[in-house]
């Protein structure tokens, strides 16, 4: 069985996991793909300069 997984991740608050979702989930119907696993990634400005500023010290 084919297995389809797709990677999500955003990075800006312009930014939506949901849409993007929708976006790949419309696509793989056209494409007449299977079930998809989603893998969802987070990243925000503020977070990167926290983990920044915790490895400088």
């Amino acid at each position: 069985m084919t297995r389809t997984v797709a990677y999500l991740r955003v990075s800006t608050i312009d930014q939506y996991l949901e849409k993007n979702k929708a976006d790949i989930l419309h696509l793989a119907n056209d494409k007449g793909l299977s079930r998809v696993e989603f893998i969802k990634k987070k990243f925000r400005k503020s977070f990167l300069e926290k983990s920044k500023n915790r490895t400088a010290s």
